[in-house]
């Protein structure tokens, strides 16, 4: 049996409006309120097996009236796999955990005869064609999907132009959104709206350090994991051990210069902008991990093409995958990304190192992603809302699945049970939301970097230059 179909929408032509700069309203749609208080992060704890059940409504939701209703999920990847909405019956040769792919798919029937709906999985494009799509459909005033899956550097736009539904606007009976949040919960909420929302499964969707075990052991390094253990795990030990990979003729740390960047700022308790939306590149801490950075790169450690525009620190694929290569000690990726390239490199799962200043233990600034949004325009926005919560909610004490469930399905990108479940506890207990990434200025770090790895800035002076821009982007998105 077929639940949902797929669908692959190629985009033809790139549409020259871009994100960051939307500042026009659909349909002259009220831009949202000015916040009545600083936005809280979004709640990030693992959920424990002693996690009360959620309380179903006894009245169950009435069902969508005449043909079933098409309940698109859009991203610019397949994602239907989190929301547990299969094409087929499971199959045991092909599954990861096929018990649990099992209770989902016949959780997704119940679902689907409860409501009189059917599910459509569409992957839009790209990453690039996939912004596109979405701000030509809200401008057509007609969604690429019911539920969109949308990325950090694509909020701004949306949130400044009213093109999201306030999920506070959204109150089911019985919703667990706004009560226990055992199984659903924001992810956004700035400018007194809740723009994002995604499961309460454990997340692993945050930047880690990889670092590389053969050729620790190769160069004599022992592995830093007992050092995060101990408490240990401080920047100076991440440093010394880079040194030691460089004068043994290796890279000491590799990765996309923005990952890298807000990594090692959000150790050191530095920030990008403050709670209360102001420029945070300037705070001390923040300013010492930058130059922290640009030691690395003065000494040679860091992996970059000096052959290449920009030092090579804007191609996002060769940074990405240059520990492939196995000459790099330290490398910061997320958990799909060694599925990029092809290697069965033994690598350990490591936070980012606390630095002199990190005084809320190890930490790290969350991956691309943000959440799902409800796009306006969308029919019936509550009952949607309704829809996603039976698809996330489980009759009598399965909530389990939505623990087991995710770890079936990172489990493969990661060498031992150890790193998978030291990366879940990084992303879950320590991961930290800066207002800088749906203001659009999450890459100001890596400006900086940049301008200082090519000799045309200091820190200092590439903080400063980059402060008018930055504080205009944060008064245009939440002011």
């Amino acid at each position: 049996m077929r639940a949902f179909t797929k669908t692959i929408l190629l985009v033809a032509a790139v549409l020259t409006l871009l994100f960051a700069v939307t500042a026009c309203n659909r349909d002259d749609t009220p831009a949202p309120a000015p916040p009545a208080a600083t936005p809280a992060p979004p709640a990030g704890g693992d959920t424990a097996a002693a996690t009360p059940t959620p309380v179903v409504p006894d009245t169950p939701a009435p069902a969508h009236d005449g043909p079933p209703r098409v309940i698109r999920f859009t991203s610019w990847f397949e994602h239907g796999g989190h929301f547990g909405i299969f094409d087929e019956t499971p199959d045991p040769a092909t599954s990861n955990d096929f018990e649990i792919d099992m209770m989902q798919y016949e959780n997704m029937l119940r679902v689907m005869e409860q409501f009189n709906v059917e599910f459509q999985v569409v992957s839009v494009g790209d990453y690039e064609a996939f912004g596109d799509a979405f701000l030509a459909g809200q401008f057509a005033n007609d969604p690429i999907g019911d539920i969109v899956w949308l990325a950090s550097s694509m909020m701004h736009g949306p949130i400044m132009a009213g093109q999201l539904v306030d999920f506070n606007t959204l109150r089911p009976a019985g919703s667990d959104l706004h009560g226990a949040r055992n199984y659903i919960r924001p992810t956004v909420e700035v400018g007194g709206g809740m723009w994002a929302i995604r499961n309460n499964s454990p997340n692993a969707q945050a930047f880690f350090l990889g670092f590389n075990n053969v050729l620790g052991e190769r160069i004599g390094i022992a592995d830093p994991v007992a050092l995060y253990e101990a408490g240990n795990w401080t920047w100076d030990a991440f440093l010394s051990m880079a040194r030691a990979a460089g004068a043994a003729g290796y890279h000491g740390a590799s990765g996309w210069i923005r990952d890298f960047a807000q990594g090692f700022i959000t150790a050191n308790d530095g920030m990008i902008s403050t709670p209360d939306f102001q420029y945070g590149l300037d705070h001390p801490n923040t300013m010492e991990a930058l130059e922290f950075i640009a030691t690395l790169f003065e000494e040679n450690l860091y992996w970059n093409d000096p052959e290449a525009e920009d030092s090579g620190m804007w191609d996002w694929w060769a940074l990405s995958t240059a520990f492939a290569n196995g000459d790099v000690l330290f490398f910061a990726i997320e958990h799909w990304h060694r599925g990029m390239v092809d290697t069965q490199m033994d690598f350990r799962a490591l936070p980012f190192p606390r630095g002199p200043n990190g005084r809320s233990g190890f930490t790290t600034t969350g991956g691309y992603e943000v959440g799902w949004v409800i796009p306006q325009g969308v029919e019936d926005p509550q009952f949607v809302l309704e829809v996603i919560e039976a698809l996330l909610s489980w009759p009598g004490d399965d909530l389990w699945i939505l623990q087991e469930g995710v770890r079936a399905h990172y489990r493969p990108s990661f060498m031992t049970e150890g790193c998978l479940e030291r990366n879940i506890r990084i992303a879950n207990e320590q991961l930290r939301f800066d207002p800088g990434f749906p203001a659009g200025i999450a890459d100001r770090p890596a400006d900086i970097m940049i301008a200082v790895f090519n000799g045309t800035e200091t820190v200092a002076s590439a903080v400063e230059y980059w402060r008018g821009p930055s504080q205009e982007a944060l008064d245009n998105a939440f002011r």
